[in-house]
């Protein structure tokens, strides 16, 4: 989207409306660089770009307070009916700036992601563009939650140690601690409601939640 300013053309002694470029939400950067926009966004955290916030029950990704300070970026809400949802636009000098240090960033990160975390990103990755694409059709469309993230990465790549899991989804070890023990302490529930032994399935995820909350 375009953005404009007034300015006073002092030959003329008028305001003039003048262009300040085309602003970009942090998607449509992530897309001119050919790469999701959760990756781009972890890279752009490594730069204290955007920074982690508690934003409508859920933890997102916004602007660090010196970017708008600077005039690089707007924080703005889009209203869907009911919902509110918050999103970020940024300049063209702030689109400059990223240029500048991303390929650098993006290699270290790269560089330091072992093969079992990269395997579990790209599936997990996959599974939430399907799953967010059903729930947009629902009325809520409320995508993927972290908490639901880590239950994931939990139940289908139980290997995954907490650092590791934190490390695919940019957050801190303390709240994927968190989420896997609210995770241990329902299936526990689950299988005492139940009454009988648990399949296959629940068995492995079982077992797993009670060695780490041993």
């Amino acid at each position: 989207m375009e953005y404009t300013k007034q300015t006073l053309d002092r030959a003329m002694g008028e305001l003039v409306t003048v262009s300040t470029g085309e602003w970009k939400t942090i998607t449509e950067v992530a897309y001119t660089f050919g790469i999701g926009s959760r990756k781009f966004r972890t890279v752009l955290r490594k730069l204290d770009f955007l920074q982690l916030e508690y934003v409508g029950g859920d933890w997102r990704h916004r602007l660090a307070p010196w970017v708008t300070d600077q005039g690089w970026g707007k924080r703005l809400r889009r209203d869907q009916g009911d919902r509110s949802t918050p999103f970020d636009v940024v300049s063209p000098e702030a689109q400059g700036w990223i240029e500048e240090r991303f390929p650098s960033v993006l290699a270290e990160m790269e560089a330091e992601v072992s093969p079992e975390v990269k395997a579990a990103v790209t599936a997990l990755d996959d599974f939430r563009a399907a799953r967010n694409e059903y729930r947009a059709n629902l009325q809520d469309g409320k995508e993927m939650s972290v908490e639901e993230m880590v239950r994931w990465l939990s139940d289908f790549f139980p290997k995954l140690s907490q650092p590791e899991i934190a490390t695919a989804l940019n957050v801190s070890r303390q709240l994927v601690s968190r989420h896997q023990d609210q995770r241990s302490r329902s299936l526990k529930y689950a299988l005492a409601k139940r009454g009988s032994k648990p399949g296959p399935i629940a068995a492995a995820a079982l077992k797993v939640a009670f060695s780490r909350s041993a």
